[in-house]
C-alpha cells in the first residue's frame, strides 16, 4: 500500500469510528427520549445520577452511564465536582420541546425501530419484495409522526400554503380536502384548525395509522371536519375533493 493510500485508510477508518459513534449516541438519544429523561433535566434541573434515580425511579448504575454517554457526545453538560448532569438551554428545542419547530426526538424514535425488522430487510435484499408495516414497532410509527408534526404544526400552515394561493382560497371557502398517505394524520389536523368551514378526509393503508390519526384528531377537537379511513388507494379514489394532497406518500 502506498503512503498516500496508508493515509487514506487510517482516515477511512476514523470515519467508520465516528459513524459507529453517532449511531450509539443515537440509540443514547432514543434512550433519554423515551425515558424522559431530557424532559427531567430540563424541568427539575441539574442533578446527579443519584438524585435522577430518585426523580424517575430509573435504576442509578444505568443512568450513571447514559449520563456519562449523553455528556461525552455533547449533548448534556457533566460538572466533574458535583457529578451532577444538566441540559444546555440551547437544546431543550431540539430535545424536549415537542412538536416545536427545533425537535428531533423524532429521528431518535424512528432510527432506533428503523432496523428492528433487520433479518426481513435481509430477506428482501436476497428475495425482493417488501416489509409488512407490522413488522416495524411502535416507536418507528412515533417517530414518524412527530417528524410529520414539526413540519406540518410550523410550516405548513404559515409559509407553504401562502404559495398556493388558489388552494388556500378553496379551504377558506368550505373546500373538501383529501390526503392520501396520510400516515397519522398531522396535516389534515393542522389545516382543519386553521380553516373551520372546510372538510378533511384522510387515507391511510395502515390500521394503525388511522387509529392514531382520529385519536389525535379528537384530543385537537376537529374531529367534526375530519375524517380518516382505511383506504388502498390502487383500489381507486373514494370521491372527489377539491384539492387532493399525498404529503406523506411520496418521497
Amino acid at each position: 500500500m502506498s503512503e498516500q493510500a496508508a493515509k487514506e485508510a487510517g482516515e477511512f477508518v476514523g470515519k467508520v469510528i465516528g459513524d459507529a459513534t453517532g449511531m450509539m449516541t443515537i440509540r443514547l438519544c432514543a434512550i433519554g427520549d423515551r425515558l424522559g429523561l431530557f424532559t427531567d433535566l430540563a424541568e427539575n434541573g441539574p442533578a446527579t445520577s443519584q438524585a435522577m434515580a430518585d426523580r424517575t425511579g430509573l435504576n442509578e448504575r444505568y443512568l450513571r452511564e447514559w449520563i456519562y454517554g449523553m455528556s461525552l457526545a455533547g449533548y448534556l453538560d457533566f460538572d466533574k465536582q458535583s457529578r451532577e448532569v444538566s441540559m444546555p438551554e440551547a437544546h431543550i428545542p431540539a430535545l424536549v420541546e415537542v412538536c416545536g419547530p427545533m425537535y428531533q426526538g423524532g429521528l431518535f424514535k424512528m432510527f432506533t425501530g428503523f432496523m428492528q425488522p433487520y433479518e426481513d430487510l435481509i430477506e428482501s435484499f436476497q428475495k425482493g419484495g417488501g416489509i409488512d408495516y407490522s413488522a416495524y414497532p411502535e416507536d418507528f410509527w412515533k417517530g414518524l409522526e412527530h417528524n410529520s408534526c414539526v413540519r406540518y404544526k410550523n410550516l405548513l400552515v404559515s409559509q407553504w400554503l401562502p404559495e398556493m394561493p388558489d388552494v388556500q382560497a378553496k379551504l377558506e371557502n368550505g373546500g373538501t380536502f383529501a390526503d392520501f398517505g396520510c400516515g397519522a394524520g398531522r396535516s389534515s389536523i393542522e389545516l382543519a384548525k386553521a380553516f373551520p368551514k372546510a372538510k378533511f378526509y384522510g387515507f391511510d393503508l395502515f390500521p394503525q395509522n388511522i387509529e392514531n390519526a382520529r385519536k389525535t384528531a379528537e384530543e385537537e377537537g376537529v374531529s367534526d371536519r375530519v375524517e380518516f379511513q382505511v383506504h388502498d388507494l390502487a383500489k381507486g379514489v373514494p370521491g372527489k375533493f377539491d384539492v387532493v394532497a399525498t404529503f406523506d406518500l411520496i418521497h
